[in-house]
């Protein structure tokens, strides 16, 4: 009796280890997580009757975050004059890189800033994990 065929349509998919970020200038090596997406409403226009008669586009919305290890955090603060904040440091892109069978994919979060800065450290944890919320304007995708 004979098996289906599978077939391996995309190859090796990309995963964690595919990702590289660069943040201020810094490849960062302690990040944990990264989130980004954006949006445009778009909302149903009513006329006569029940049923819409056409949409209407409102404004474009993006938001990202990324969850860093303390150590990282750390790294990036040194790199910094003294007393700097992470909320003092300019706006900045973050070109967030995806390697891709031969190629590269690449987004770019534009004038990012940190909203925040803090820490949360609860007892047994081996590593200290610090998300944060960050300010965009906008994402280039796939440039």
């Amino acid at each position: 009796m004979g098996y289906p065929q599978v077939v391996n349509k995309f190859g090796k998919l990309v995963g964690w280890s595919d990702v590289e970020m660069e943040l201020y200038g810094r490849k960062l090596e302690g990040i944990s997580a990264i989130s980004y997406s954006d949006e445009r409403s778009i909302d149903p226009v009513h006329g006569a009757g029940y049923m819409p008669v056409g949409y209407e586009e409102g404004n474009y919305t993006a938001q990202a975050s990324i969850t860093l290890y303390k150590d990282e955090v750390i790294a990036l603060q040194r790199s910094l004059p003294p007393r700097t904040r992470l909320q003092d440091i300019p706006a900045f892109p973050v070109p967030v890189v995806y390697h891709y069978g031969s190629g590269i994919y690449k987004d770019v979060l534009q004038n990012v800033k940190f909203k925040s800065n803090g820490t949360e450290i609860n007892q047994g944890e081996g590593k200290i994990e610090i998300q944060f919320d960050l300010f965009i304007t906008h994402i280039d995708w796939n440039v």
